[in-house]
């Protein structure tokens, strides 16, 4: 049998959970976080793909991943007990951790509700400097929905909101303040240096919530932008 077949026969065996997805999900994001490195204080865990290099990525993430579940799924001649199947399964799936998955760009915020599954609160860009910024839509698969702007001047700020109440920043900087302020009757964390804040993180219960501009803004501004999505 030729490496080719070899290969083409591995694939079909291979399958993909919504499990392992969601779990390559979270790896990707601390990934993230813990490999944009940084000087303390600088804003990193929001690092924006474009479409080519998704495209890239995804391939990859796909063929590391076949490699990794061909041995839990087996192939003809190569038999996995359920405690062997158990052991490798979460050996591979925290190998994929490692792998980037698919992320798709949406055309606007109705098509990312539709695919995150639930109505995403869009901020007003306006309360946080925005105005007319290039607003980037992207769906994760474990529900994860993000908005990215860019503005003429090229900075750059990014909103998240999901389901659940953990923190979705990817933001793992410690910072010198940290503050907590009431929004509409929500409770919001402000974390950055100073006065100037770069990151607020809150949750409704249900879903979490978090806004990062890397450039920092006063708590006035921030409250603002937070009560841009609260409100509604």
């Amino acid at each position: 049998m030729t490496l080719k077949n070899k290969y083409e026969e591995a694939m079909d065996h291979v399958k993909m959970t919504d499990e392992m997805q969601a779990r390559i999900m979270t790896g990707v994001r601390n990934a993230q976080g813990k490999a944009a490195g940084g000087r303390s204080g600088e804003f990193r865990g929001h690092i924006h793909i474009s479409r080519n290099t998704r495209m890239i990525i995804t391939f990859a993430a796909v063929a590391a991943a076949a490699l990794l579940v061909v041995s839990v799924t087996g192939i003809p001649g190569n038999r996995v007990v359920p405690e062997q199947a158990g052991s490798q399964a979460g050996t591979a799936d925290s190998s994929m951790d490692q792998a980037v998955w698919s992320v798709t760009e949406c055309a606007d915020i109705g098509e990312l509700s539709e695919k995150a599954g639930y109505t995403v609160k869009e901020p007003d860009a306006d309360t946080f400097g925005f105005k007319g910024a290039v607003k980037s839509y992207l769906a994760y698969p474990d529900g994860l929905a993000e908005i990215e702007y860019t503005a003429d001047d090229g900075s750059t700020a990014i909103y998240r909101m999901s389901p659940g109440e953990e923190d979705n920043s990817g933001d793992y900087n410690s910072y010198d303040a940290v503050s907590q302020i009431n929004v509409n009757g929500t409770s919001v964390a402000l974390k950055g240096n100073g006065s100037i804040y770069v990151l607020a993180i809150w949750t409704d219960g249900s879903y979490a919530y978090s806004l990062g501009i890397p450039k920092g803004e006063g708590q006035e501004i921030w409250q603002k932008a937070v009560s841009s999505v609260t409100g509604k």
